[in-house]
């Protein structure tokens, strides 16, 4: 199961965004993340309205950002 706390964070910085199609955003996941976390962050962009998106890999600099958060 993913962390609650981490993906309704992740659903919280969406919700300004809701709605703006034209939008592009940028998603980055750790090479080590779970497919079922991913599907459902896909989910919740889509649920924003959100379609237009990038996936990429996070970088390990970035990944040591983040774990720092």
């Amino acid at each position: 199961a993913h962390d609650i706390g981490v993906f309704a964070r992740f659903v919280d910085v969406l919700t300004p965004f809701e709605g703006q199609s034209e939008m592009v955003i940028s998603v980055k996941l750790d090479r080590d993340t779970k497919f079922d976390n991913m599907v459902q962050s896909l989910d919740a962009l889509h649920n924003a309205k959100l379609g237009k998106f990038s996936i990429n890999p996070l970088l390990p600099e970035e990944k040591k950002e983040v774990e720092a958060l």
